[in-house]
């Protein structure tokens, strides 16, 4: 098994089988993990090129095949904010998703995990 892929493909799943029925949906981590979210969930649906919707979703179709991840539930799926917690010191702190993708891409890139 490829467990960075599929933990990827897990996150990203999340956000496309989930967000459907929120208006803002909204992930957590600790503050020890690193979330492997994807650059497509950092665009509008509208901006999203076809190619890369299908890529994430082979990505997905790899480990989830029923019921497999419909590709208009990855086009319209949209994250709000990600919770960083630290039970240590017992807080959770709001993040957008954009300023997470932005902190982690360096970290990421360099261990070769992109999607």
């Amino acid at each position: 098994m490829d467990t960075v892929d599929y933990y990827a493909a897990r996150i990203i799943s999340k956000v496309a089988r989930y967000s459907k029925h929120c208006s803002k949906f909204s992930l957590a981590t600790p503050v020890i993990e690193v979330l492997p979210i994807s650059k497509l969930f950092m665009l509008p649906p509208n901006a999203r090129k076809k190619e890369d919707v299908n890529k994430v979703k082979d990505l997905c179709d790899c480990y989830y095949k029923n019921p497999p991840i419909k590709y208009d539930d990855i086009l319209n799926a949209h994250l709000h904010s990600i919770y960083l917690i630290n039970i240590d010191k017992g807080f959770a702190k709001e993040i957008d998703p954009q300023g997470y993708f932005d902190l982690t891409e360096n970290l990421l890139g360099r261990s070769e995990v992109e999607y």
